[in-house]
C-alpha cells in the first residue's frame, strides 16, 4: 500500500488537516458563544428599562418584576454556562487528540495500514457528529436569545402603555417554549457525552494498533 515514508506522509497530512479543522471549528464556536454572551448583556439593559417602565406605568414593584423574570434569567445564565463548558470540552479534547496523534506518529517506526485506517475512521464520522451536536446546541441557544430579545423589544415599543398582563403573557410564552426545548437540549448533551466516550475508545484503538 505504498512505502513507509508515503504512509507516514499520508498520516501526517491527515493529522495536519484535522488540526486545521479543529482550530477553525473551535474559533467559530467561541465566536458564537461570545456573541450569545453579548446578547445577554443587551437583554439585561432591556430588562432594566422594562422594569422601570412597568414600575412607572403600572406601579409594578421591582421585586415582583424580578420574581417573574427570575426563571427566564436563571435559565439563560445556566444555558450559557452549559454551552461554554461544552465548547471548552470540545476544543480541549480535540487538541489533546491532535497532540496524541503527533506523539504516536513521532514515536512509531512505521505507520501500519491498519493504523492508518483506524486513524481515518476516528477522525471522520464520529468527530463530525460531535461538531454537529455542539452546533445544534449553539443554534438552539441563539434562537432562545433572539426570541427573548424580540419579546423585550415588543414590550418596550409600547412605551408607558405597556401593561402587566402583556408582560405576564410574554413570560409565560417564553417559559413554555423553553420547557419544550430543554428536553431536546438534554438529549443532545447526553448524546454528546456518549459520542465522546466512543471517540475516546477509537483513539485508544489507534494507539495500540
Amino acid at each position: 500500500m505504498g512505502s513507509v515514508e508515503d504512509m507516514r506522509n499520508l498520516a501526517q497530512g491527515l493529522v495536519d488537516s484535522y488540526e486545521m479543522r479543529v482550530k477553525t471549528v473551535s474559533a467559530l464556536m467561541k465566536e458564537t458563544a461570545e456573541l450569545l454572551k453579548k446578547f445577554r448583556l443587551e437583554q439585561e439593559e432591556m430588562v432594566a428599562e422594562l422594569r422601570n417602565t412597568l414600575a412607572k406605568a403600572e406601579s409594578l414593584r421591582k421585586k415582583d418584576f424580578d420574581s417573574m423574570m427570575k426563571g427566564i434569567q436563571t435559565q439563560q445564565i445556566e444555558r450559557e454556562e452549559r454551552v461554554a463548558h461544552m465548547v471548552e470540552k470540545f476544543q480541549r479534547e480535540q487538541e489533546e487528540m491532535v497532540a496524541e496523534l503527533r506523539r504516536i506518529l513521532t514515536e512509531s517506526g512505521c505507520v501500519k495500514p491498519e493504523r492508518l485506517a483506524n486513524l481515518k475512521a476516528a477522525i471522520s464520522v464520529q468527530e463530525r457528529k460531535r461538531e454537529r451536536e455542539v452546533a445544534q446546541v449553539l443554534r438552539d441557544f441563539h434562537r432562545e436569545q433572539e426570541e427573548l430579545n424580540t419579546a423585550l423589544r415588543g414590550l418596550l415599543s409600547k412605551g408607558e402603555s405597556v401593561r402587566i398582563k402583556d408582560f405576564k403573557a410574554v413570560v409565560k410564552a417564553l417559559e413554555i417554549q423553553r420547557k419544550g426545548r430543554d428536553s431536546e437540549v438534554g438529549k443532545i448533551l447526553e448524546e454528546f457525552g456518549r459520542v465522546c466516550e466512543e471517540v475516546s475508545a477509537k483513539w485508544q484503538k489507534v494507539m495500540v494498533t
